[in-house]
């Protein structure tokens, strides 16, 4: 009998951003994800100095059966302009999506052995929503 998927939340607020702090590197301690830019300080001073205008949080956060963080997609959307025209509504990862290189190594992060289901919970949270129009994962590993 195999574990039910992990239910997916998104976190939208800079209060729920701060919230994951303690899970979310434990978590990445628990990964094949060992990356310095994904580590919560990281993540969150990127987030201030950084966040586009017009951009909002997306972190899907994936919990196991007994509320255990499994899963993040450490997301953001903005809307994509050109000439001051909104065209496209995107999906990247925090820490990318400036002219200049800020984060390396960016990636979904799941526990061991979790990998596949955490993927399914974050492609299905995506796929339910219709406030975006491309995802952009630029430089994952």
């Amino acid at each position: 009998m195999s574990a039910p998927p992990p239910l997916a939340d998104l976190v939208t607020s800079e209060s729920g951003l701060d919230a994951l702090r303690g899970d979310w590197d434990s978590l990445l301690d628990q990964s094949d994800q060992s990356v310095y830019f994904l580590r919560h300080a990281w993540i969150r001073a990127w987030w201030r100095a950084y966040a586009p205008p017009r951009s909002s949080l997306m972190v899907v956060a994936c919990r196991d059966a007994r509320g255990t963080l499994v899963g993040l997609a450490p997301f953001y959307r903005r809307e994509h302009r050109t000439l001051g025209v909104g065209h496209a509504r995107e999906i990247l990862f925090l820490g990318t999506g400036l002219h200049v290189r800020t984060s390396e190594a960016l990636d979904v992060v799941a526990r061991r052995s979790s990998e596949p289901a955490v993927a399914e919970a974050v492609c299905g949270l995506l796929e339910a929503r219709s406030d975006w129009d491309r995802l952009w994962l630029a430089d994952v590993p």
